[in-house]
């Protein structure tokens, strides 16, 4: 998988696990993500314990460029 279609899954995923939809997931939410649950402290880059759509794109970006080449898991 490219990884611009890895990211529009792992987008479609933190809409579906937003279930109170307020654009954030919290740690429970993020349970049906599980590269987003194994990731969350990493990504929760303001410590608010919850991850924003912002944080996940930041992660993801810092991700390709210490990575190059291979895929999130």
């Amino acid at each position: 998988m490219a990884e611009s279609q890895h990211e529009q899954v792992l987008f479609i995923d933190f809409t579906l696990a937003d279930s109170n939809r307020n654009g954030e997931l919290n740690r429970d939410e993020t349970k049906s993500v599980p590269v987003l649950y194994e990731h969350f402290d990493a990504i929760d880059t303001n410590r608010n314990d919850s991850i924003t759509g912002d944080e996940v794109i930041e992660f993801m970006a810092n991700w390709r460029k210490t990575h190059e080449g291979k895929m999130l898991h």
